[in-house]
């Protein structure tokens, strides 16, 4: 009898990790989603975050004097720690003023054990940053969670978008980051 169970066990075990190759090796799907000023190619199976699924709309707010509207998505791979979001600044046409602001946060935080800038080869992207976050325990698993965030500042005719990538795991990283970079290439400003 322990036999028959021990077969069944790794029956289930090589459909999961056949399940799981054929998924990780699936093309990426994306939709169109549209901003107030913008449409970019977002994955097609991330879902709404919290505050949007609750409100049906985006984050509306100013800052820095500006008009600003946050979209932001989450992984459906929850395992992952992963979401990105999209700040747009409108009316802002200098991203300079956002880099700057954020720049001076980042060195006054404690928060942050490494902040990389970037210059990007990108005509859109003008510059990009990557931090790492110190270590944070988890309230409910009480383990260390450590962050990794990219953001870069797309410059715009007319407005500014930050766009945000965030994973609390290496795994997440590594298998979204290139994905990333392509999503931001197609950002495109709606006149």
């Amino acid at each position: 009898m322990m036999g028959v169970q021990r077969i069944k066990e790794l029956v289930l075990l090589l459909i999961g990790l056949m399940y799981g190759i054929h998924v990780d090796g699936q093309q990426v799907s994306y939709v169109k989603m549209k901003g107030d000023t913008y449409s970019i190619d977002m994955m097609a199976d991330w879902k709404l975050c919290t505050s949007e699924q609750i409100s049906k709309e985006p984050m509306r707010r100013k800052i820095a004097g500006y008009e600003t509207v946050c979209m932001t998505r989450i992984c459906p791979d929850y395992n992952l720690g992963v979401s990105v979001s999209v700040l747009e600044f409108k009316g802002c046409k200098d991203y300079k003023k956002i880099q700057k602001r954020d720049s001076l946060s980042f060195v006054d935080s404690q928060y942050y054990s490494t902040v990389t800038w970037c210059k990007s080869g990108s005509v859109k992207v003008k510059q990009s940053v990557e931090l790492v976050c110190m270590p944070v325990r988890h309230l409910e698993t009480g383990k260390n969670i450590y962050m990794r965030m990219k953001k870069w500042y797309v410059q715009g005719k007319e407005n500014v978008y930050l766009i945000d990538f965030v994973s609390s795991s290496t795994l997440g990283w590594n298998k979204w980051l290139p994905e990333m970079e392509k999503m931001i290439l197609s950002l495109k400003e709606i006149d």
